[in-house]
């Protein structure tokens, strides 16, 4: 445990925002899995999303039979912070 900030720490001499995204980058796809769920599914896609692109998720959900899509058409990856009330209303609208 790092003293300074708390986080666990390795002496990779990588900064936690490139760890970060290097464990996104090998994360599990879970399209497979997702497929074959019989409970609604929200995907949030970000238009101009850079990290898993919009092309590609709406691809994924069309695949998803019970899967719902909120476009955000000014979001990048962190649509929740750039789009709150809109997520959150799609979000309230999900959940009820």
């Amino acid at each position: 445990m790092n003293e300074e900030n708390g986080y666990s720490s390795y002496d990779t001499g990588q900064s936690v925002a490139h760890l970060s995204i290097e464990a996104m980058n090998h994360r599990c796809n879970y399209l497979k899995t997702l497929q074959n769920e019989t409970f609604p599914i929200l995907i949030i896609v970000g238009k101009y999303d850079k990290v898993y692109n919009a092309d590609d998720q709406l691809d994924d959900a069309s695949k998803i039979p019970r899967a719902e899509v909120l476009l955000l058409d000014y979001s990048g990856h962190m649509g929740f912070m750039e789009e709150p009330a809109k997520v959150l209303g799609s979000l309230k609208q999900f959940f009820i």
